[in-house]
């Protein structure tokens, strides 16, 4: 949870969350004083990966999770966690609101929801009740975020509709949005 602290006297407010996960803390200096990956923070990067492929093994069976480098090919019966390639974009749909608020703050990966699902670009942002309809969505879609995910954790699927998703497996950072927009309605 997001909030701010401060009052009219202080002269400032100081913005606040509850979760010891942002970037920064999840890397460490070393003994050389380079940065690097702090992979003991329990919101690393890492242990985030770790966490999610843990999820799906339980879930589908450890036969059924492998790792693939960006570009190499994909066996369809199995879900396969991979690496965005390199100027790959994924559209998400979701309320304005909701919208706004990953804009801002961006979205926070939870290992046990399977991904941050996504669909691809090619899904036009236009008759909000055919997207509701083919992605299985609970409410309306109103706006919709173009997300590069280049070098993230991601797995293709596809969803109970039929439609394939890129379930986002990391951290969406305000950052990684290069566009925006509503969903209209022809």
């Amino acid at each position: 949870h997001n909030y701010f602290v401060g009052c009219d006297e202080w002269g400032f407010s100081v913005w606040a969350h509850n979760a010891d996960c942002t970037p920064a803390l999840q890397r460490r200096m070393n003994e050389r004083g380079e940065w690097i990956i702090n992979e003991t923070h329990p919101n690393s990067v890492l242990a985030r990966q770790q966490q999610a492929e843990g999820a799906l093994r339980a879930r589908y069976g450890d036969d059924a999770v492998t790792r693939v480098e960006p570009g190499a090919g994909r066996n369809p019966a199995a879900q396969q966690v991979e690496i965005g390639n390199q100027g790959e974009l994924v559209r998400r749909f979701d309320t304005r609101a909701r919208i706004d608020e990953v804009r801002d703050v961006g979205m926070v990966f939870d290992p046990a929801r399977n991904g941050i699902p996504t669909t691809s670009t090619a899904m036009q942002p236009r008759r909000p009740d055919v997207i509701r309809s083919r992605l299985g969505m609970e409410r309306t879609p109103e706006a919709y975020i173009d997300i590069d995910i280049s070098g993230k954790q991601i797995l293709r699927r596809t969803t109970g509709t039929g439609s394939r998703e890129t379930a986002v497996l990391e951290d969406i950072l305000p950052g990684d949005i290069v566009g925006w927009g509503r969903v209209t309605r022809n």
